[in-house]
């Protein structure tokens, strides 16, 4: 049989599903970071809280929150398409969330604590590691959003590539919160996804810290932030959360709320 060759960041990227109790409410994306050692699992605030994240109104018909998310994760050592699953809960015993939100700006990105289990492969990103990105990034630059629109899979079940372009500038807030616009055909199921700088074998690297440039012999991919939808039904921009701001949530996230996050950000109407 010949070598298939599978980028890696397909296998860190998550197909989870949102329950309450035994009853699912939506799909969306998700992947495993580690910062200072702890294992997080990073999605988007309206997965977990299963509400809209500017008017807080549910987001399924059932009218309630979800209580576990469950993650579709490759068994450790067996073939790439054997799956298992694994539920994690997003709430205590008493209702409370369970997952971190950042410490003084109300954003559209999660950090759920969690131990990674041995059965699996639980392949992450590692905070101040070079696959995360920390190098100057620019307006028009190609990116592209890896996860599940519309909980479709590729083959072995693996996430799609969305190919986007970075359309507000990067290293300015957007309406004073870190986060920048992209311009990609983007659909539901996507809110979670890594967003990834990709470079194919053979092409030029921006080295960080310089404005020299480096060949590649094999992929290099760099994390530039977490996707969480357009800014409304009719359009192709989305946000973009930091990994600086993600960074912070690990780091000094306070508790997680059902505060919608986006309600006094201006300039939007009717988001995903």
């Amino acid at each position: 049989m010949h070598r298939v060759d599978i980028a890696a960041e397909s296998l860190r990227t998550l197909f989870v599903e949102m329950y309450w109790e035994h009853q699912l409410l939506s799909c969306g994306t998700a992947f495993y970071y580690i910062c200072d050692r702890q294992p997080f699992l990073v999605t988007a605030w309206h997965n977990v809280s299963g509400r809209h994240a500017v008017s807080g109104a549910f987001l399924s018909d059932h009218s309630v929150d979800p209580t576990t998310v469950t993650v579709h994760d490759r068994v450790k050592g067996a073939h790439i398409g054997k799956l298992g699953k694994r539920d994690i809960r997003v709430v205590s015993d008493d209702q409370k969330p369970l997952w971190l939100e950042h410490p003084s700006l109300s954003l559209d990105v999660v950090a759920l604590p969690v131990a990674l289990d041995p059965v699996f492969l639980c392949d992450s990103w590692t905070a101040d590691h070079p696959a995360v990105a920390r190098n100057r990034l620019w307006v028009t630059d190609d990116v592209s959003v890896v996860g599940y629109p519309y909980g479709l899979k590729g083959g072995v079940d693996l996430p799609l590539w969305v190919r986007g372009t970075i359309a507000s500038e990067p290293h300015i807030p957007y309406q004073d919160r870190p986060v920048f616009l992209v311009d990609s055909r983007t659909r539901k199921g996507q809110s979670g996804s890594p967003v990834l700088l990709f470079y194919r074998p053979n092409t030029q690297i921006p080295v960080h810290g310089d404005s020299r440039f480096r060949t590649s012999e094999s992929p290099v991919s760099r994390l530039i932030g977490v996707y969480s939808g357009r800014i409304s039904a009719e359009s192709d921009l989305g946000y973009v959360w930091t990994v600086e701001a993600l960074d912070e949530i690990c780091r000094d996230g306070a508790p997680g709320s059902y505060n919608p996050p986006l309600k006094n950000l201006a300039g939007i109407h009717k988001p995903e």
